[in-house]
């Protein structure tokens, strides 16, 4: 997937547009995979052990390129803290797109996006 995805460049992309930038990554990647995951979520619930491995997954890669951005290290926090928070916020925010009966649109987690993780990335960039 994350091969698939070619999440190398998301080192290319300014700092202020990364966070929006990678959520639309991995949202677009698994739309194209949309009737997979609702034929999985058919046969597994959503706290089975397939869909808790799928957000494990997503979790540990969005937490790998987070923890290489050199902009992490700018928050008052520990790194392994935001790296942490960003990583939940935005599988949690795909997860609600992709895994909830009422399922939240991408312009809405964008927007949800913004205001979670964006007033953050104000805060530490404001000097």
């Amino acid at each position: 997937m994350v091969k698939d995805m070619n999440l190398e460049q998301y080192m290319k992309i300014p700092a202020e547009d990364r966070t929006k930038e990678i959520f639309l990554m991995l949202h677009e990647y698994l739309d194209g995979y949309r009737p997979q995951i609702y034929k999985i979520l058919s046969k597994n619930g959503l706290n089975g052990r397939c869909m808790s491995s799928l957000r494990l997954f997503m979790r540990e890669q969005i937490k790998d390129i987070v923890s290489r951005c050199p902009y992490t290290k700018d928050f008052p926090l520990r790194e392994d803290v935001m790296v942490d928070y960003y990583a939940v916020t935005v599988e949690m925010l795909l997860g609600k797109c992709f895994l909830e009966k009422t399922p939240l649109s991408k312009e809405d987690a964008v927007q949800s996006l913004g205001f979670l993780l964006g007033t953050i990335e104000k805060e530490a960039h404001r000097k």
